[in-house]
């Protein structure tokens, strides 16, 4: 009962403090809204997360966030901070309670205790392209692999297509990342992201499992 409210509380949280859609060039205005950035703060905290709030961010390009946070965990230990929009880290919590570790129990019968990344906000394009990646608002985030509590490591661009527990874990996360995320690609989806998975909640929807 208190991982259903849990759970509950923090998909309020998220649909309250949900990201705007944003067409490039953004405009980044640096005004947070109070009450949804609250909100989000507080959906962060019940879940068990460790962050801090950042102050806004707008540069001359054009990136940058009105409401950011650095997370070192989802609670899960993340392998590095990253700095996120706060409705994107709330959705990495909701992913890591929700479809990280539950397949990690099925398919392991062990917890995930560390996720590893390679990073969040950068001021960039889309694989150094012209069209903005949503990295460049802090609304993505780019996942290489997991720790299971035993030590085993499983990693995205070993153990997708390599068979077994491992690659079902990968496909059941995946799918799962669907329903946290507005985009997930994954490397089914093109050969740029055959090492991870690209988790973001950015104006458009894509499930490329």
């Amino acid at each position: 009962m208190a991982r259903a409210v849990l759970a509950l509380s923090i998909a309020a949280a998220l649909a309250a403090c949900a990201p705007r859609a944003l067409a490039p060039p953004p405009a980044v205005t640096g005004v947070p809204s109070s009450t949804g950035y609250l909100a989000c703060q507080q959906g962060l905290s019940g879940s068990g997360a460790m962050f801090e709030a950042l102050v806004p961010l707008a540069t001359r390009e054009g990136c940058g966030f009105a409401e950011g946070v650095k997370i070192t965990a989802t609670p899960s230990p993340l392998n590095q901070p990253a700095v996120l929009s706060c409705p994107t880290a709330l959705a990495l919590t909701r992913f890591d309670l929700e479809v990280v570790q539950p397949a990690a129990l099925q398919h392991f019968g062990k917890r995930v205790v560390k996720i590893h990344h390679v990073g969040g906000y950068t001021c960039r394009g889309i694989n150094g392209g012209r069209k903005w990646s949503q990295h460049a608002f802090g609304n993505a985030i780019d996942v290489i692999g997991f720790d299971l509590a035993d030590g085993t490591r499983i990693t995205v661009g070993r153990d997708w297509r390599a068979g077994g527990a491992p690659a079902r874990f990968l496909h059941d996360i995946a799918r799962g990342a669907c329903q946290v995320f507005r985009v997930v690609l994954t490397p089914a989806y093109d050969k740029a992201h055959q090492d991870h998975f690209h988790l973001d909640l950015g104006p458009e929807r894509l499930c490329g499992i």
